[in-house]
C-alpha cells in the first residue's frame, strides 16, 4: 500500500483490510499489510504503524511506481495485492480479486461496478487511453490503470526494468503482461470517492500515459504501432498522387515522399519486430 500524505485515511484503510483479510485467511500469519510511506510531510507513517501495519519509509518522495517496487521487494510473501491508502478500494473489492487469483498471472480490479467515483475531468482521457491500449494490444482492456490488482512477486519483478517510478506502474504492468501472453483477468469492482486530494495532474499525466502506451506496445509488438502508421502514409501518398494526376496532370514530391516515408516506417517496424522475436 503506497502512501503519500494520507494520514487522514491510511489508519482506517489498514484497519478495514486487517479485519477483512483476517476473516478471509483465518490467521494473521498468512498475510501482512505493508505500507510504504513515500516521503510524506504529515503523520502517514505513524498513523499506519499505530493501526498495525508494517511500515517502510522513503526518505524523499520517489513516486508511485518506485514506492510500489520498494514494497514488492520487501514483501514477505510471493502473492502480492496492491491497493491505495485513500480508501478508494474497499477490502470487499480486494476479496473479489483474491477469489479470482487461482491460475492467473495478474488479476485487475476493473472499475466498472455500479459505484464509480471517477472525477468527470479524467473520464474522457481515461476512455481514449483505454481504447487506444485495447486496439494496440489486441485485447479488450476494461480498465488500464486500476490500482487494485494481484500478481506474483517474481512475476512482476521480471518487468521492473521497463516500469517507471511514476504513476504509470499500473498501466505499464497491464500492457506488459497482456503483450507477453500472460494470463490476465479483469474483475468488476466498485470504486469509491477518495479521502483527500488526488495527486494526478490531468493534462501532464495523460500525455505521459500516451507515451507509456506507445513505448510499451513497441517494446513487445512494434508492428501494432508501425504497420497502421505505414499503411496510412502509403494510402495517403497514393491517394494524393492520384488526385494530382487527375487534377494537375503531374505528381509532386509530396505524394512520393509520403509513400517513401510509409515504406520506411513499415520497414522499421519489421526490423523492430525481428529484433523483438529474436530476443524473445
Amino acid at each position: 500500500m503506497p502512501a503519500f500524505n494520507e494520514e487522514n485515511s491510511v489508519g482506517s484503510v489498514v484497519d478495514s483490510y486487517r479485519r477483512g483479510l483476517l476473516a478471509y485467511f483465518g490467521s494473521m500469519d498468512l498475510f501482512e499489510i505493508l505500507v510504504v510511506d513515500d516521503g510524506s510531510k504529515d503523520n502517514t507513517a505513524e498513523a499506519a504503524r499505530s493501526h498495525g501495519a508494517t511500515v517502510l519509509k522513503n526518505r524523499t518522495n520517489r513516486g508511485y511506481g518506485a514506492t510500489l517496487k520498494v514494497g514488492i521487494h520487501h514483501a514477505r510473501f510471493d502473492d502480492i495485492l496492491i491497493t491505495d491508502a485513500d480508501d478508494t478500494y474497499h477490502v470487499e473489492e480486494a476479496i473479489k480479486i483474491l477469489d479470482a487469483r487461482e491460475g492467473c498471472d495478474m488479476v485487475i480490479g476493473a472499475r466498472t461496478g455500479r459505484k464509480r467515483k471517477i472525477p468527470l475531468i479524467r473520464r474522457p482521457a481515461k476512455w481514449i487511453l483505454t481504447k487506444l491500449a485495447s486496439y494496440l494490444s489486441g485485447e479488450t482492456i476494461p480498465d488500464l490503470n486500476s490500482g487494485l490488482r494481484y500478481f506474483k512477486k517474481q512475476g512482476i519483478k521480471e518487468y521492473f526494468h521497463i516500469i517507471s517510478n511514476g504513476f504509470s506502474f499500473t498501466m505499464t504492468s497491464t500492457l506488459a503482461f497482456i503483450s507477453d501472453g500472460k494470463e490476465v483477468v479483469f474483475v468488476p469492482i466498485n470504486y469509491y470517492a477518495r479521502t483527500g486530494h488526488s495527486k494526478i495532474r490531468p493534462i501532464r499525466d495523460t500525455l505521459l500515459f500516451l507515451q507509456v502506451i506507445l513505448r510499451t506496445i513497441i517494446y513487445f509488438n512494434p508492428l501494432r504501432v508501425f504497420l497502421p502508421m505505414s499503411v496510412l502514409l502509403i494510402a495517403f501518398g497514393v491517394g494524393f498522387g492520384i488526385y494530382e494526376v487527375l487534377v494537375h496532370k503531374n505528381i509532386t514530391d509530396i505524394s512520393l515522399m509520403t509513400i517513401i516515408s510509409g515504406v520506411q516506417l513499415g520497414a522499421t517496424g519489421l526490423l523492430a519486430d525481428l529484433i523483438v522475436r529474436k530476443n524473445g
